[in-house]
């Protein structure tokens, strides 16, 4: 924080102070919300200060010329490369005839409707 933020600050924290400890007082908290202002109009930019200077193309460029651009599906491909082996190997394979849960159908497999895990514990 620079000496002028700091200052700031300073002032916003003295006026919260004098106006938290006498919340009637209406010169308190004008001088509360005068240094709220100060603080906003400080910390946000103008358009004209948030303007491009001549120096900053010429760090694009140094930038540039470090790790030029790339497209962005040359990076998306890179990933999902990464994902769809990372999704290969950790996910257990579905056996040759179950295919997973089907749509509309039940998810119990065949032949297990109405029998109990062994795991399970038993019902009362």
């Amino acid at each position: 924080m620079d000496e002028q933020a700091a200052l700031i600050a300073r002032r916003v924290a003295m006026a919260a102070a004098a106006w938290f400890n006498a919340p009637a007082d209406v010169e308190a908290y004008r001088r509360l919300a005068a240094a709220v202002g100060e603080w906003n109009a400080y910390c946000a930019p103008t358009m004209e200060a948030a303007a491009p200077r001549a120096d900053d193309e010429e760090l694009l460029d140094q930038l540039a010329d470090a790790r030029p651009p790339a497209p962005l599906g040359e990076g998306l491909a890179d990933l999902e490369t990464v994902l769809r082996r990372r999704a290969r190997t950790s996910l257990p394979p579905h056996p040759p005839d179950e295919q997973g849960p089907r749509v509309g159908s039940d998810s119990t497999p065949a032949g297990t409707a109405g029998q109990q895990d062994e795991r399970a514990e038993p019902g009362p």
